[in-house]
Parts: structure tokens; C-alpha cells; sequence
């Protein structure tokens, strides 16, 4: 677990976004969409933002093995507000992989546009039996 904190907290420091992350245990009865939603809310309220109602969000779209790596690179190294790659894309990829690798086997979504106090956000929801993580990459204009 505690490769998981460094992982986190290396990337979090070197992407070009405001990134934010939660970890947060799971109850074993918390599973699915609603292990999703308890971390969100939990995210949230611990950074102070508003989720939107969930019929205002965007839906969650799964990513696959061997999608992640790529997701979460494209994040840490391009602008989100104006679309412009930072300078070291490699090394983007390389943290990420990183990152994924100490997270081990688990769900991943993304979803964007989940609050309504940032114009621009990105969402990664992380659920693993037990345990669940948030990334969330934010942008302002």
C-alpha cells in the first residue's frame, strides 16, 4: 500500500494539471456503481467541491487493460484547458505506468464534467475489492 502513496504522490507532483487524489477503504458490501459514487462524494467533500446531480453528468466509460496507462499519461502531460503537451511526454508515460503497476488488477472509469466548481475536470475512479481511488485532473479558464 504504501507504494501506492508514493506512486500517487510523485505523479500528482509532476503533472501539468491540478491533480487530486483520494484513497479510500471499502466496505466489503460496497461494490459497483455505488463504490464509484461513495468515492466521489468522499472526494468531493474532503477537496470542497460540488458534484453535479447525476442527471447532470456525463456518463462513466470503462477502460481496459492496457488503456490505462495511455489515459492517465495523456492527462499528466496535456493542458486541459488549452489541448498543449507538456514537454516530456515519455516521461508522462512512464509515471503512469508506474502508477498502474503499484495500483495492481482493478476497475477503471473516467468520467468528465462531474463538478460544477471547475470548468474543466477529468475523472479517474479506481474500485478494487476493499479499497477504491480517485484522480482527478482539473483545469480553469
Amino acid at each position: 500500500m504504501t507504494e501506492i502513496f508514493v506512486q500517487l504522490a510523485q505523479f500528482t507532483a509532476e503533472a501539468i494539471n491540478v491533480t487530486e487524489t483520494l484513497i479510500l477503504g471499502l466496505e466489503g458490501d460496497v461494490v459497483g456503481d455505488q463504490a464509484r459514487e461513495v468515492l466521489l462524494s468522499q472526494w468531493a467533500e474532503v477537496n470542497g467541491h460540488s458534484l453535479r446531480a447525476l442527471s447532470e453528468r456525463n456518463t462513466f466509460r470503462e477502460l481496459v487493460e492496457g488503456e490505462v496507462d495511455g489515459w492517465l499519461g495523456a492527462r499528466h502531460f496535456k493542458d486541459l484547458l488549452h489541448g498543449i503537451y507538456g514537454p516530456d511526454q515519455q516521461r508522462s508515460r512512464s509515471v503512469a505506468a508506474e502508477l498502474v503497476a503499484s495500483i495492481g488488477p482493478a476497475h477503471y472509469q473516467w468520467t468528465d464534467f462531474a463538478i460544477d466548481d471547475w470548468t474543466f475536470s477529468e475523472l479517474l475512479v479506481v474500485t478494487q475489492p476493499h479499497r477504491g481511488i480517485v484522480i482527478a485532473f482539473l483545469a480553469e479558464d
